[in-house]
């Protein structure tokens, strides 16, 4: 796991992070915030993807996307558990139907945290702000709102994504050419 973590892009990787860089200025050529998991991969792909764009726009490292955050509460007890398993995914998909491991947070509870900071963002900027982040934790947040487990028929690839926007006050989650309602009870 740990040297998962430290690893970076591949060559394809670079250029596809880039293509879709040149794509996404053409469409928001104006950013709210870039907010990335501090974790290497995860910096490259956004380093590479906002490289079109004025070069003050800051990749915040957020530790709540990678690391000790919103689905992990204590990074070095998960990693201890997770290397014992060689399927991580499978950890994933059991915590979407409610198992607790070692080191981490009830979903719903770290779903809810990401969603606020989302919220957060989504009302203090009139243009699109971007996170970066790991499949695992798109699975996890995603498979919560929709209320739909993430697995293999329907993981997230490098550079699959989500978009969340509040549209008459209801806030909505599109993946897949699908509109979800989302709009979290307070």
């Amino acid at each position: 796991m740990h040297a998962d973590l430290d690893s970076t892009l591949t060559v394809n990787g670079i250029k596809s992070s880039r293509e879709l860089g040149c794509v996404l200025h053409s469409l928001y050529p104006k950013v709210g915030v870039v907010r990335s998991s501090p974790i290497a991969r995860c910096l490259g792909t956004a380093k590479n993807i906002f490289l079109e764009y004025p070069k003050n726009i800051v990749v915040a490292h957020d530790s709540d996307l990678g690391g000790d955050g919103i689905y992990v509460s204590d990074n070095i007890l998960a990693a201890q558990y997770f290397l014992k398993d060689p399927s991580r995914k499978d950890i994933f998909i059991r915590m979407q139907a409610g198992d607790i491991f070692a080191g981490m947070r009830d979903v719903k509870t770290g779903t809810k945290l990401l969603l606020t900071k989302i919220m957060q963002d989504l009302k203090s900027f009139t243009v699109p702000s971007f996170y970066i982040t790991h499949d695992s934790i798109l699975a996890l947040f995603v498979g919560t709102m929709i209320q739909q487990v993430i697995d293999e028929t329907n993981w997230f690839k490098y550079l699959d994504g989500i978009c969340i926007k509040i549209i008459d006050n209801k806030v909505n989650l599109y993946w897949e050419e699908e509109c979800f309602d989302i709009s979290w009870e307070k």
